[in-house]
This record gives structure tokens, C-alpha cells and sequence, in this order.
């Protein structure tokens, strides 16, 4: 169980109950408490469970609202996606096709209901608010923007280039190879180079690579999306659920198919501390 009710019922328990004995708990089914107590949820504070929705829905890329959005009236379309944080608001607005949207038409509560019902369109009322999912160390995932996790994403996939690279010879390919590189990454890569990888993969298809840049991007993607998929295996699945709704629906639901309740014995561990490497390696170059 880990309806918003029942959450709520062991976070109050949490706050003001010392035992499941204590009344008013007494009076409820036994059955009901001791799924509660069985929740893992620590925190006596109830606010994480109280926020807004339209709050929830902007820590949702927007792409994973449009579905939701369809399933309502097209005479209320316009207010609804009016009613989004503005961000999304104009994205929406202009990938399905409403020519104006109306911020103003509805009153607060009104516009709280609707998007109360967008959101559990989009977000299952199982999933656990993101402060109550136990601490694990790649954590800061959830704090990251679309933005940084797709530089995430793809510079993950440089450790797979670099193993690829070692067995090429031909220097005029890796010249056009590293034209399609940052300088950032191509630094990121040396280090990768001279590092031993313990985690065996499937060698990158490089002979299938013609010097399109663009196609090496989405080699990196893929194989980015991969190892974040497998460094996630074995932790929270709802804390997975809210690293792949920062993506948009592409990117999200291929890294939801990589991921696995079950840790990946040698290979989950190692990929968490390349991940954590690699976000100090860009956070010490955030300002280069």
C-alpha cells in the first residue's frame, strides 16, 4: 500500500503516535495499520504530500502531460494548458496546435481541480513524494534539470567510445571523430582512456560510423541511457520514476526499459561511482 491516504495516515503516525496501540489507531482495521506501518516512510512531516499541483506538474517534462491533456474536453483544452506553469503552458500551446490560451478564465479552485486531475493522469497515486524515497547516492539525479541530464546521459556514453576507440588505428577517422566532440568531452574521453573499464559491453559499432556527428551524438545517447538505466537498477523505483519524467517521453521511457528493481550484481555498484565521477568531472567545469 502506498495510497496518498495511507501515506499520510503513517506519516501522522510518525508525528503524534508512539504506538500503534494508541488511539484512535486502536479503533482501525489491524489489517489496514499494519500495511501502513509497513510503508517505508521515516518522516513525520506531512508538507511533501500537500503541494500544489501545479507545482508537481512542473517538475514533469511537458511532453508526458499531452496524452492527459487530450483526454479533456477541447473546449477546456485552452484553460487548462493556460492554467500550466508558463514554461510548459507555451511549449503545449505549440505542439497541439491551440491557436490562444486562456490564463485568466478560471478561478483557483477550479484550476486546481483540473490539474488535480491532469496530474493523476500522469503520476500514479502509488508513486511516493520524492522526499520520502530513502537516500541513495546518486540522489542529486532528482535535483538535475532536462538539460543537465541529457549532458549526463551523453557524456556516460564516452566511456563505451573510449573502450571502442583503443582498437582504432586509423588516424584520419579519429580526427573526424573528435571534430564532433567539445572540448569537454574530448577531455572527459582522455580520462576515460586511461582509465581500465571493469564493466564488459558490447563494443559500439564504429566501422558503422561515417563521420555524421549527428549520428555519433545518438550512438553516445543510446549507450548513455543504457548505463544510467543499469545504475539505477536496485534503488527505489519510484525515485526511477522521477529522474525519467525530467526527460521527455523518448529519453524517459527507453531509460524506465534499462532499469530493474533487482541491482545488477558487479555492474549497478560500478556504474553509480562512474556516475558520481562524472558529475564531479562537469561540476568542476561548470564555470569553464
Amino acid at each position: 500500500m502506498s495510497s496518498p491516504n495511507g501515506v499520510m495516515l503513517r506519516v501522522l503516525i510518525n508525528r503524534y503516535h508512539h504506538s500503534t496501540s494508541d488511539a484512535p489507531l486502536k479503533y482501525l482495521p489491524k489489517e489496514y495499520v499494519k500495511k501502513v506501518m509497513a510503508l517505508n516512510v521515516i518522516t513525520d512531516d506531512p508538507t511533501p504530500l500537500l503541494k500544489a499541483p501545479e507545482e508537481e506538474l512542473s517538475n514533469i517534462h511537458y511532453s508526458w502531460l499531452l496524452p492527459g491533456i487530450r483526454h479533456f474536453p477541447e473546449k477546456l483544452q485552452s484553460s487548462l494548458i493556460g492554467s500550466l506553469p508558463s514554461l510548459h503552458a507555451q511549449k503545449i500551446k505549440n505542439l497541439i496546435g491551440v491557436s490562444h490560451i486562456n490564463d485568466d478564465t478560471l478561478i483557483a479552485p477550479v484550476r486546481d481541480f483540473l490539474l488535480n486531475k491532469l496530474l493523476l493522469q500522469v503520476k500514479p497515486q502509488s508513486i511516493l513524494p520524492i522526499e520520502y524515497l530513502p537516500d541513495n547516492p546518486v540522489a542529486f539525479l532528482s535535483k538535475k534539470t532536462k538539460q543537465e541530464l541529457v549532458e549526463i546521459i551523453h557524456f556516460l556514453g564516452l566511456y563505451d567510445l573510449a573502450e571502442s576507440i583503443r582498437h582504432i588505428i586509423d588516424k584520419t577517422f579519429l580526427q573526424k571523430l573528435y571534430k564532433c566532440l567539445s572540448n569537454k568531452q574530448k577531455q572527459f574521453l582522455r580520462t576515460c582512456l586511461h582509465q581500465q573499464e571493469k564493466i564488459v559491453t558490447p563494443r559500439m559499432e564504429m566501422s558503422l560510423w561515417h563521420g555524421d556527428c549527428r549520428k555519433l551524438d545518438q550512438m553516445l545517447q543510446r549507450r548513455g541511457l543504457l548505463r544510467l538505466g543499469k545504475a539505477l537498477c536496485g534503488l527505489h523505483q519510484d525515485f526511477a520514476w522521477y529522474v525519467a519524467h525530467i526527460l521527455d517521453t523518448g529519453r524517459g521511457s527507453i531509460l524506465l526499459n534499462h532499469y530493474s528493481t533487482d541491482i545488477a550484481p558487479g555492474v549497478s555498484s560500478r556504474l553509480v561511482q562512474q556516475l558520481v565521477n562524472l558529475t564531479n568531472f562537469l561540476n568542476s567545469k561548470a564555470g569553464t
